[in-house]
């Protein structure tokens, strides 16, 4: 029989057919993959009773100037613009090896001991999404718990496990950033926050 008959023919093209179509299913469950790590922004939440002041906590956390010595994943933060309501902040972050800048509007409730950041799309960014709301509780033992709730979407085409898992570090870290900046220096008045 001749090294190509129908019969040979055959199994070479189905061989080569299911070879094809296994490489379109990998590629369309990588596409997929993408496009659901893409498709909504990531939540996380931390939540740390410590033995500091609500107050004390609540000073260092509104003393926006030393923000990027207590937060690691911040690299330089600036006063974009202020009314009565809110003040605008211009972030630059390190994730991902990349250096992201968005500017959040921030509204205050002293208070509650509240502070909100919200993604104000109106000024570039490199974020698609990104909230996060701090919220210092007093206790009765003159502690206090601080909780850090983020929401944030970085529209990088990393797989979202990856995502979310650096998200959570990041957001224990930054409590406990600002638990070591309250515990380590004494209160005093917040130095002014340079303009942009």
């Amino acid at each position: 029989m001749h090294p190509m008959a129908p019969a040979a023919r055959s199994t070479g093209v189905v061989r080569a057919r299911r070879r094809l179509l296994r490489f379109r299913g990998l590629a369309m469950l990588l596409l997929a993959i993408l496009a659901t790590s893409a498709a909504a922004a990531d939540q996380d939440r931390a939540r740390i009773r410590t033995s500091i002041s609500a107050d004390r906590v609540w000073a260092t956390l509104n003393d926006f100037s030393r923000w990027p010595n207590i937060f690691p994943d911040l690299v330089s933060l600036c006063e974009e613009a202020a009314d009565d309501d809110a003040l605008w902040l211009r972030q630059s972050m390190r994730s991902f090896g990349l250096r992201l800048v968005h500017t959040s509007r921030v509204y205050l409730d002293p208070t509650g001991r509240r502070l909100d950041l919200e993604l104000d799309p109106s000024y570039p960014h490199a974020l698609d999404d990104f909230t996060s709301t701090w919220i210092v509780t007093p206790l009765d033992d003159a502690g206090s718990v601080i909780e850090l709730r983020v929401r944030a979407d970085l529209a990088l085409p990393v797989p979202g496990f990856v995502r979310r898992s650096l998200l959570r570090d990041s957001v224990q870290e930054s409590v406990q950033a600002l638990i070591d900046a309250a515990e380590d220096s004494a209160p005093a008045a917040a130095e002014p926050l340079e303009s942009c």
